[in-house]
Formats: structure tokens, C-alpha cells, sequence
């Protein structure tokens, strides 16, 4: 048996009666070859994360979140979506393959890479891209599907626009978000490409010659299994650290697993192809040329960028 995996219902019924499955229950059609099953329509966050930080004025709240280091963001009294995850889990253990149908796009393998995470599914799969539910294009992406097997191409694939954006607005600092915002809104997206340089540029900019300073680490428990988690905010001396310390340990959630001393030293300026740059961000994460550049000239005019 096969199970086909959507994300709507009415993609199912078309599936379904594509591969001449026309028996139904309530949360699936089968046939003696197939399950064809359904997610649901609702938008449903599925994404790798331990600690989820939010910041409360001055002070700091923490929550942890987590399931064997995935999470699904979703009301948890929202029984359809619960009943329709149970379905998967059941139609997996009676199949010997899946197959993900949905439309061509990063934000969809994403969602299914994560998913299969999720449910901690084991089996071999394949992507079936849907450009349209006329019965000709059906068959034809039905001969032409692509084979993305177990953990193999799916989970390297660089992940959608949104969620680059979510890691970097949690990771830059509010200064530097706040000239990505401005220069090109919510909608433009920064390559994983200039993560590593962006911070290169951040600790250059605020280190003049040699100086000490101080970081904390929290250790998080989930799952009977601990993680450190560095903040990557500096602190020009201990008492100032000490301060961060005190508030976190106010959550029962975390505990402090050291306060540690860094010296940070003034690097050499680092220079970038831009072109390249944009190319490989186009090329990886379909974002537009124009897009990547005008947020490159914005950092580099801000003084943290050197071009050739």
C-alpha cells in the first residue's frame, strides 16, 4: 500500500478518484493499492526549535516548547487537526511508501520535511508536485514524480523564505533588524549566505582593539536531554552579566550553566561579491536578485559590509 498525503480535502477526493480509491471513511479513501489522506486547509506552523525567548521589557520570560526537539504550533484543542495527525500515523504503520501532493514550493517541502519529523515517520518517500488537478497534468506528474527518499534530499533542502527571515529576526541584533525592516519590508528575505558575515561585521563594530566581555549560557531540560543556550549578547563586564543571570533564574525553566569571559579583538574588514551573493540566494531560496542586493547596499552603507 501507498499512502498519498495532502494538504486539502478536495485535493484528496480528486486524488483519489484519480487512483480509482472510492472507498471512504471519515478521514481517508482507500482502495487495495492506496490511502489518500489529508492535513487540512488551516495554516499549520510545523518547524525545528527548542527555546522559544520572548522579551518582556526589561526584564525576560522564557518558555519551552518542544517535541523530541520539533515542535507543531497549533491549538492543542483542536481535535480535527489531533484525529487527522493519528490517521497519518495509523495509514503509515499499514503502508510501505508515501507520497507528499502539493503545489511546487519551498514553503510546502518544508512543511512536509517537517512533518515527517513530527510524526516520526520512517518510511521511504516521494514528492509529487500538483501544477494542476486536470486529469492529463495528474498523470503526467504522476510518471514524472520526483523521488526525494528518507533522510535524504528533503531535509537538506535550504529551507523557505519565512522561516530564513524567523531565524535571522531571532538572531540579529534589533539594531540591524530594524535597517532590514526599513530597507525592504517583510516581504525580502537575506541568504543564509550573510549570516556568518553579518555577525563577523557585529563584533568587529563593536570591539575597538581588546576588550573583556561577558556572556551567558542557560542550560534547558526537554525531554531528559539538556541544551545550552548562548546568548549572543556581550556584556562589558560581570556585574552587568550577574544582572541577566538573576532574572533568568527566575523561571523554572531554565538554569544558568555558566557565565563565561570572552576577549573579542578587532578583525580585518571582509569583502563580498555581490553578484554572487545574489546569485546564489536566487538560486537556493528563490529570492529576487533586486531583493538580496538592495538589502547588501543597505548594510554595506551602514558599515557592515566592505565590497571589493
Amino acid at each position: 500500500m501507498e499512502l498519498i498525503i495532502t494538504r486539502k480535502a478536495s485535493v484528496a477526493s480528486v486524488l483519489a478518484t484519480l487512483v480509482l480509491a472510492f472507498e471512504k471513511t471519515n478521514n481517508y479513501y482507500y482502495s487495495d493499492k492506496y490511502y489518500v489522506t489529508w492535513i487540512g486547509s488551516r495554516d499549520i506552523i510545523l518547524k525545528a526549535v527548542q527555546v522559544n525567548k520572548k522579551n518582556k521589557g526589561e526584564g525576560f520570560a522564557f518558555q519551552v516548547k518542544a517535541f523530541d526537539k520539533h515542535k507543531a504550533i497549533f491549538l492543542e484543542n483542536d481535535h480535527y487537526y489531533l484525529n487527522q495527525f493519528t490517521t497519518i500515523k495509523e495509514l503509515a504503520k499499514k503502508s510501505k511508501s508515501i507520497l507528499f501532493a502539493t503545489e511546487p514550493s519551498e514553503k510546502a517541502d518544508v512543511f512536509f520535511s517537517y512533518l515527517y519529523k513530527y510524526l516520526n515517520l520512517e518510511l521511504p518517500f516521494t514528492r509529487l508536485p500538483l501544477f494542476s488537478l486536470d486529469k492529463k497534468s495528474l498523470e503526467k506528474a504522476f510518471d514524472q514524480k520526483m523521488h526525494y527518499w528518507q533522510k535524504l534530499c528533503l531535509f537538506e533542502k535550504p529551507l523557505q523564505k519565512d522561516l530564513v527571515y524567523t531565524f535571522l529576526s531571532d538572531k540579529l541584533s534589533y539594531k540591524l533588524k530594524q535597517i532590514v525592516n526599513s530597507s525592504a519590508g517583510p516581504s525580502c528575505f537575506i541568504s543564509f549566505f550573510l549570516i556568518s558575515f553579518v555577525y563577523q561585521k557585529q563584533k568587529e563594530f563593536h570591539s575597538l582593539g581588546r576588550k573583556a566581555k561577558y556572556s551567558v549560557t542557560a542550560r534547558v531540560l526537554i525531554n531528559e536531554q539538556e541544551y545550552d543556550s548562548n546568548y549572543t549578547k556581550k556584556y562589558k563586564n560581570r556585574q552587568s552579566a550577574i544582572v541577566v543571570v538573576n532574572k533568568i533564574l527566575k523561571s523554572k525553566s531554565l538554569s544558568i550553566s555558566k557565565v563565561q569571559r570572552e576577549v573579542l579583538s578587532a578583525q580585518r574588514p571582509l569583502f563580498f561579491d555581490f553578484i554572487t551573493l545574489c546569485k546564489k540566494a536566487y538560486k537556493q531560496y528563490g529570492i529576487l536578485y533586486k531583493e538580496t542586493l538592495s538589502i547588501l547596499k543597505t548594510l554595506y552603507y551602514q558599515g557592515f559590509l566592505s565590497y571589493p
